[in-house]
């Protein structure tokens, strides 16, 4: 279990990385692909703050993969930030401030990374 909760802080990684550095460098161009209308200048610097939390989680997942038992404050902080992110999404569904086809792609995310970080979460740690 151990090796597939490696491989699976390494995909989180990558997804982390790839949205955290698009919403720095292209704001907008992110909110484009999750089908959001353009950003406001003030919009675009919170959603550059979120890049920045994004890029900063895809290291802490870097460094989990190598020892995941050694680094399990890593692997919490992900699935706390994937259990937020979800009840936030269902919350903002639910009112109608965000439709289906804007929270899908963070819906799959959320549901798929705290599913499996969940499931391969070792149990019984040393010590």
């Amino acid at each position: 279990m151990i090796k597939a909760l490696k491989v699976t802080l390494l995909v989180a990684a990558i997804v982390a990385f790839f949205w955290g550095i698009l919403m720095l460098i292209a704001p907008g161009f992110a909110g484009s692909l999750a089908n959001f209308p353009e950003f406001s200048k003030e919009a675009k610097y919170f959603v550059g703050l979120l890049g920045a939390v994004y890029v900063a989680l895809g290291v802490g997942f870097v460094l989990a993969s190598r020892d995941p038992v050694k680094n399990i404050a890593w692997v919490q902080a992900g699935i706390v930030s994937y259990a937020l992110s979800l009840v936030i999404s269902i919350y903002y569904l639910a009112t109608g401030s965000l439709l289906w086809r804007q929270a899908i792609v963070g819906l799959v995310i959320q549901i798929g990374f705290l599913t499996a970080l969940s499931v391969l979460y070792p149990r019984k740690q040393p010590g």
